[in-house]
């Protein structure tokens, strides 16, 4: 996980080289096309809908069928923000790249279809840390980021992704964000990461973080 201020969130947002570096499986990186939000769905596809899989996306979805219960097309990057951070506005701005976002808002059915839900309600995980140093902290952030990424998607249910916020401190926090191949690849946990820190910047405009 890179080291970061809160404020380089806030001005510039995280580009892929800051991200801690995408835990991408062989499986996936076998896997042809690249998922960005928005891409590879019909443009005039309705919302509420069952829709079918992209070509790319069926290859992945066979994979996991294949190995059922298994962590190895989860992906994700992640980075340590040091400096004030407004927990509401995150999550606010969230909220919003949720909406603007259909890739966020596909849920991968077990049968090969996937539903594109018209709203979705932003889930961001805030976990309090207990350790009593900086180090320590950052320590169990890694540990945390690396246990998360074991934890297979159950699809079906909700769209296969997690924003995860670790508090160390008021000045500390370690931000994490995974998803499942099926709805994006790394390029686009890159680019979902730099338009969540765009949003965060525009919604500063309201007020001191």
């Amino acid at each position: 996980m890179g080291s970061h201020t809160a404020a380089q969130f806030e001005a510039q947002g995280l580009s892929a080289g800051e991200l801690a570096p995408p835990a991408t499986p062989d499986a996936a990186t076998r896997a042809s096309g690249r998922l960005p939000p928005s891409a590879e769905l019909p443009p005039s596809a309705p919302l509420n809908r069952l829709l079918p899989l992209s070509l790319s996306q069926r290859e992945v979805w066979l994979d996991q069928r294949a190995w059922p219960g298994s962590s190895h097309l989860n992906i994700g990057g992640g980075a340590v923000l040091r400096g004030p951070l407004n927990i509401a506005r995150l999550h606010a701005s969230l909220q919003r790249l949720v909406d603007r976002h259909q890739a966020l808002r596909l849920v991968p059915r077990s049968d090969g279809q996937q539903l594109l839900l018209a709203t979705c309600p932003a889930r961001l995980e805030v976990i309090e840390l207990q350790e009593a140093s900086d180090a320590e902290a950052e320590a169990a952030m890694a540990r945390h980021w690396h246990a998360r990424m074991a934890e297979p998607f159950e699809l079906g249910e909700h769209p296969p992704w997690r924003f995860i916020l670790l508090r160390a401190h008021a000045a500390l926090h370690g931000l994490s964000i995974q998803f499942h191949h099926l709805v994006m690849d790394g390029w686009g946990t890159t680019q979902v990461m730099q338009a969540w820190s765009e949003i965060y910047q525009s919604l500063s405009q309201d007020g001191p973080a």
